[in-house]
């Protein structure tokens, strides 16, 4: 079964204190990217209009990894990674809040996933 996700972050930190970031999401399935939103410019509060198309594989665990980055390029070429979540494919359908964490493991916000067709 193939799912739409959708994607908001609220309280992102950003790299530098004059500026905000221009975030967006990179999703990973088992390690493989499956796709990515738009790049929202100036905001800490990003609410992203791509949503990213998800095979949900019932009977397996598949892994996930949501990446936050900050475009550094005005296209998504060069970045800075603010933070990411590990977790799996189904707690993502189940449309949750998820604390971004650096590589230190430090809060720099969240993400909200929320789907548009549930469970079967």
């Amino acid at each position: 079964k193939r799912i739409d996700l959708s994607f908001r972050c609220e309280k992102l930190k950003t790299r530098t204190f004059f500026t905000k970031a221009d975030p967006f999401i990179v999703l990973f399935i088992d390690g493989v990217e499956i796709g990515q939103t738009e790049i929202v410019r100036h905001t800490d509060c990003p609410v992203f209009k791509t949503a990213i198309g998800m095979a949900h594989l019932k009977e397996t665990v598949q892994q996930a990894r949501i990446e936050v980055r900050d475009d550094d390029s005005k296209g998504g070429t060069v970045f800075k990674v603010i933070g990411s979540v590990e977790t799996t494919a189904a707690e993502l359908l189940l449309g949750s809040e998820f604390v971004v964490k650096d590589s230190e493991g430090k809060p720099q916000g969240s993400v909200v996933v929320e789907t548009a067709a549930g469970l079967e």
